[in-house]
């Protein structure tokens, strides 16, 4: 075989101090270019710029090019990238009915609008607007919470555009039917708020509404639709009601209930999840929902006490069990983490590539490479381009030794994702225990 040369120390060195650096989340994303506007403001400060560098991806040979010095290969370290460490917070079911009790809090909902919307269109605080929809919501059963996504998305998050404008206080597009039509207007933000809550109840009820009729169309459509009047019960069967055609409708607003409501680090958040104990206390859901807050404050013990509780059962849900093995990885117990891994692939979600992946890379720390490499050869059976997946195999084929596997490993994961400093630092570091002559 002809003698393997090389790349120089300058090289070598640079792969260890890719080594040494803090691995990325499993889930790679590539920096962005700073904007048009951070550019000039930079330059306005008098900040040095940067000279554009163009730089092509080392090429490495397709099979391993000669023996490696096992030696070597003991005094340097890996990468393997880390897990897939975000907790399931329940999310709300696809089957959530128009009446009903709020499940956000107000001060989720409020934070979530300033958040997305610094500069909402409305003639009142947001606030107000939320309170609005929670009372108006309550007086007729129905959820305040959900309405308010629908107003969220009819208005954009209340920043118009269409044919309706902010003065009409009109958050739904009531008999905005297109033809720039501008639909109804209504005296106060809290009529507009009492018409869209007494329009849902139209389609969700045949009671009428409790308080004297705002909503000019709520007769057309007890005259009109009697396939609908009040027997539209959940927000999915909005979808070509409401909005036409409407595909995915109610799916779209019950996404922005669960932005809205994710759990964080905030105390806001937390109030949230202790509220959602306290009403539904027996509720396995609640409890993760809690654990899920709990983990993002990075109170990992309490974190595990409510993941243990929501997957406490015979036949335990999935993301309950991944969030359970995710608790005990952080307070110290990877092994039983593994083993929960093991119960949930087993008995809830053969086909989970996260928990496949998050249980193969306990493997490999564990060091149990042959069970490490089952795993993640039965992962890439399903999802052959998982370029994480082919970073962890050459990992473990490392810790047997089987030097030639890795470098295939490394070279397809490579393939796939190019720019992973994962890969890339392996790529180096595997070469560099190389022999040469």
């Amino acid at each position: 075989m002809r003698p393997y040369r090389k790349r120089s120390a300058a090289t070598i060195a640079a792969a260890i101090l890719l080594a040494t650096a803090p691995p990325p989340h499993a889930a790679v994303r590539e920096p962005s270019a700073p904007s048009a506007q951070e550019t000039e403001a930079a330059q306005q400060a008098g900040a040095p710029q940067q000279a554009k560098i163009t730089a092509e991806r080392p090429a490495f040979p397709a099979a391993l090019p000669c023996a490696v010095n096992e030696k070597a290969v003991r005094a340097v370290t890996f990468h393997l990238t880390r897990a897939y460490d975000t907790p399931r917070a329940p999310r709300p079911s696809m089957q959530a009915a128009i009446l009903g009790e709020p499940q956000a809090t107000p001060e989720q909902m409020a934070a979530f609008i300033e958040r997305r919307s610094p500069s909402p269109k409305l003639s009142c605080s947001v606030r107000e607007i939320v309170a609005f929809y929670y009372e108006e919501g309550a007086r007729e059963g129905i959820r305040g919470d959900l309405a308010l996504c629908q107003a969220l998305k009819e208005t954009g998050f209340f920043s118009y555009g269409g044919d309706v404008s902010p003065a009409q206080n009109n958050f739904c597009g009531l008999g905005a039917t297109g033809s720039h039509a501008p639909g109804a207007s209504f005296a106060t933000p809290r009529l507009g708020v009492r018409a869209h809550i007494q329009h849902l109840k139209a389609y969700a009820s045949e009671a009428p509404p409790t308080t004297a009729l705002v909503d000019p169309r709520y007769t057309l459509l007890r005259a009109n639709r009697p396939d609908v009047f009040g027997k539209i019960k959940k927000w999915r069967e909005l979808d070509g009601v409401w909005a036409v055609p409407g595909k995915s409708y109610g799916e779209q607003i019950l996404a922005l209930l669960a932005e809205a409501e994710r759990p964080d680090a905030s105390d806001r958040s937390l109030a949230a999840a202790e509220a959602r104990v306290q009403r539904t206390p027996n509720d396995p859901a609640a409890y993760q929902y809690r654990g899920s807050a709990y983990y993002a404050r990075g109170d990992y013990a309490n974190a595990l006490a409510d993941f243990e509780r929501a997957a406490d059962g015979k036949s335990p849900g999935a993301d309950a069990l991944f969030d359970r093995a995710l608790a005990e990885e952080k307070t110290g117990n990877p092994q039983k983490a593994e083993k929960t891994y093991a119960r949930l692939l087993a008995e809830a979600a053969p086909h989970d590539q996260a928990a496949r992946y998050n249980r193969a890379r306990l493997l490999c720390i564990a060091r149990k490479y042959d069970a490490a490499i089952r795993e993640l050869n039965a992962l890439l059976a399903e999802s052959p381009d998982d370029a994480i997946a082919q970073n962890a195999l050459a990992f473990a084929c490392i810790g047997k030794k089987d030097y030639a596997a890795a470098w295939s490993a490394l070279g397809k994961a490579a393939g796939k994702q190019p720019a992973n400093m994962d890969i890339l630092a392996n790529q180096f570091i595997l070469e560099s225990c190389l022999l040469s002559h």
